[in-house]
């Protein structure tokens, strides 16, 4: 007899949501250096964490619905900040520049998943 599948279980076979952990464990790893720029490192942490939050909440809800699409354009617009946040300690040449460059590949790859989703079928 088959298990049920229980939600943990659900995400973790969800490709969005598990860039978007990469995500957070990228800029995790490379924001740690960034002194004198807890601001940007604070919002960037919040918003690699808000693009794996919208994920989960949204695929709480029914597929095609109103609601789980919403959740997928907010986070689309956090993988976005992500990104921007990232660009920014790239330009003030904070941190490591093999680490920046590892989360700068894992946040556009959960933009471009984010953006997949948010298409209309």
């Amino acid at each position: 007899m088959d298990q049920p599948i229980s939600p943990s279980r659900l995400l973790s076979r969800f490709v969005a949501y598990r860039a978007a952990l990469e995500a957070v464990e990228r800029c995790r790893i490379a924001s740690a250096q960034w002194r004198g720029w807890a601001s940007l490192r604070d919002q960037a942490r919040r918003a690699a964490a808000s693009v794996a939050h919208n994920l989960a909440e949204g695929n709480g809800h029914p597929p095609g619905s109103a609601e789980r699409a919403r959740y997928q354009r907010i986070a689309l617009g956090s993988a976005l900040e992500l990104e921007s946040a990232l660009d920014i300690a790239g330009a003030a040449g904070l941190g490591c520049a093999d680490d920046l460059a590892a989360a700068v590949a894992a946040a556009g790859r959960s933009a471009a998943l984010c953006t997949g989703l948010t298409r209309r079928r």
